[in-house]
């Protein structure tokens, strides 16, 4: 009998690399039943039409044209609780393009251990590592290094969501991101909710899926940009609004470090030319 998984994504204008996602996610792993619940944040380039015809079971959610990433996947977890059919989930960017049986071996990583959370690698086209498990540098600051796909089972302690497989039980009992988050933060204050909860976060074994590091062009973190330019593309949704950054720093690291680190991204504005 196949393994049956929920997989969860929200997506946004990028028709191509979504079907591309989904196309390789199925057919790269022949011994899995994938079943899909999908955000659709009002795309207007006929992604929805393009995964419909795939003739997967998927179900599409129509977003409000303002969800970004973290309410799409908010929107996505809520939907998946309300199913309830006890199928483990795969939370995933639908910017990933899956590697054979990458999914499978993930199944057979976790298998039996529903306290383990298997968070997925992904490399760029040079084989060096983008997304995935995290890790503290060190016990003072705030700054994540990566943790590289390995066999040691190296516990981490937070993550990026590109790819991450959770269990019924276990996603039942951790519960769905928090809803102070518009784009980025939630996958990274998910994860130290995991850390915190007790279970064990660790990396696939080997890289999952190819995913290009999205970088800082035409960020706020972009010094070619202007300064003026670079703050108001940080407060924005889908740059670290000051409330959404203050609020992860209080919660995970305490009101000390939120002091001196909710500051840090206007030093670096006003400094980095």
């Amino acid at each position: 009998m196949k393994h049956k998984l929920t997989v969860i994504f929200t997506c946004f204008n990028r028709k191509e690399k979504t079907v591309k996602a989904c196309k390789s996610l199925v057919e790269k792993n022949p011994n899995m039943e994938f079943q899909f619940i999908v955000v659709d944040d009002k795309s207007t380039d006929g992604t929805v039409e393009a995964i419909k015809a795939l003739n997967y079971n998927i179900k599409v959610i129509e977003g409000t044209g303002s969800l970004f990433w973290c309410g799409g996947m908010r929107v996505g977890i809520d939907w998946y609780f309300q199913i309830n059919d006890g199928t483990d989930c795969l939370l995933i960017n639908d910017d990933v393009d899956f590697y054979d049986a990458a999914i499978e071996k993930m199944i057979q990583l976790q298998r039996g251990r529903e306290n383990v959370i298997i968070v997925g690698a992904t490399c760029d086209g040079n084989d060096a590592f983008t997304y995935g498990l995290r890790k503290h540098r060190d016990n003072k600051g705030i700054w994540l290094n990566p943790v590289e796909p390995n066999k040691e089972e190296i516990v981490g302690e937070t993550m990026n969501a590109n790819c991450v497989l959770i269990s019924n039980s276990a996603m039942k009992k951790i519960g769905n991101m928090d809803s102070h988050y518009s784009h980025s933060l939630g996958d990274y204050d998910l994860g130290f909710r995991i850390s915190r909860m007790g279970y064990k976060l660790i990396s696939s074994a080997e890289f999952v899926g190819h995913c290009e590091d999205n970088g800082f062009e035409n960020s706020w973190r972009d010094p070619e940009l202007g300064r003026l330019q670079r703050l108001k593309k940080k407060e924005s949704a889908k740059g670290s609004p000051f409330k959404e950054w203050w609020h992860f720093l209080y919660k995970n690291y305490g009101l000390r470090r939120a002091v001196l680190y909710s500051i840090v991204p206007f030093v670096k504005i006003l400094l980095e030319k």
